[in-house]
């Protein structure tokens, strides 16, 4: 889940699957640098069934492990 403050230029990603979470600050405030930026932290970022999800890094191992069994 994605939730944004665009007044302070907040943004803060939440893992679908666990509480981690991912937050910067990008004035002016731009989704496109804030995804870019969680994936440059290996955050998974994927529009699945026509909704975006987010996933950490460890989720997003974790996940990639169980698609190749």
């Amino acid at each position: 889940m994605l939730t944004v403050d665009k007044a302070s230029g907040r943004a803060t990603l939440r893992c679908e699957s666990c509480p981690a979470t991912f937050t910067r600050i990008i004035e002016p405030f731009d989704v496109q640098a804030t995804v870019t930026s969680a994936r440059n932290d290996r955050w998974s970022v994927q529009r699945h069934a026509g909704t975006w999800q987010h996933y950490c890094p460890d989720c997003a191992q974790t996940r990639m492990r169980g698609k190749l069994l």
